[in-house]
């Protein structure tokens, strides 16, 4: 029973970057595998749009950090079995 987010940036969408986004849900810290198959705590974006599945059902906080400083966060309840919008500002 897995929960799906679809995490828009429209910012990013006007002035593009390269950023990195952070998940944290119910189970703490959505670890992503990076380098070397290394489990880190952040995923490298470039797109504006994504979308994250495999999740548990409850309350996400995304947290989205650009290359040049902009920040953009938004919370959402995710639920079994749909995708669940969120938009960060």
């Amino acid at each position: 029973l897995e929960a799906r987010l679809k995490i828009s940036i429209p910012d990013l969408e006007e002035n593009p970057s390269l950023a990195r986004l952070r998940l944290v849900g119910p189970r703490g810290v959505r670890p992503w595998i990076g380098r070397e198959t290394a489990l880190e705590e952040e995923q490298e974006i470039n797109r504006p749009v994504l979308e994250v599945d495999g999740l548990a059902p409850g309350l996400w906080t995304a947290t989205v950090t650009t290359q040049d400083g902009r920040t953009y966060s938004g919370q959402v309840q995710a639920v079994v079995g749909a995708t669940t919008p969120l938009e960060l500002r």
